[in-house]
């Protein structure tokens, strides 16, 4: 579309759909874990989180390149302001010479299913994962894999429908 249309090009488009969303009926533990981009509809439930139950136990994990690219800092100070539980780490895959450890991110490489397991409450966390198919085949499917259930796992991601159809666990087999 930014290579071919033009002022005055019509565009079809629709209002958001999906079940995307924070549940916002429930006050038990969710973990926020974005990737890159990802991180645009997670600032939105860490917004719905502050203004309706400051206190829901929240963890956000976000992963990305470096200093250079990590968008919305200032907001997540923001949101952390608000919420009186929440719980941050950043993930640098290539920090910059100028970005410092403990200041601008926390850990240096990706995040990891080992490190979710190792640093939630993942019997009773909801994880919402947002970022590229890469992310979320590697976490996603390592969560089921771990054995956390479905339902606790859920997902949107930037990629084609197909790639979609890859991300679906497998229906477990009657004994």
């Amino acid at each position: 579309m930014h290579d071919h249309a033009t002022p005055g090009t019509v565009l079809r488009v629709a209002p958001p759909a999906g079940d995307f969303f924070l549940d916002k009926g429930r006050i038990s533990p969710v973990a926020l874990v974005s990737g890159g981009v990802g991180l645009t509809p997670m600032m939105s439930m860490l917004g719905a989180i502050a203004s309706e139950s400051p206190g829901r136990p929240t963890w956000y994990v976000h992963g990305t390149r470096n200093g250079r690219v990590h968008a919305m800092r200032r907001e997540l100070a923001d949101a952390g302001n608000a919420l009186s539980d929440l719980r941050t780490r950043t993930f640098y895959a290539a920090p910059d010479v100028g970005d410092r450890l403990g200041m601008d991110y926390d850990e240096e490489g990706v995040v990891t299913v080992g490190w979710l397991i190792a640093n939630t409450p993942h019997a009773e966390v909801t994880y919402y994962l947002c970022g590229s198919t890469p992310f979320l085949a590697s976490l996603a499917g390592g969560l089921h894999r771990a054995g956390i259930p479905v339902e606790q796992v859920r997902f949107e991601f930037f990629g084609p429908t197909l790639e979609l159809e890859e991300l679906k666990p497998e229906p477990a087999l009657a004994a």
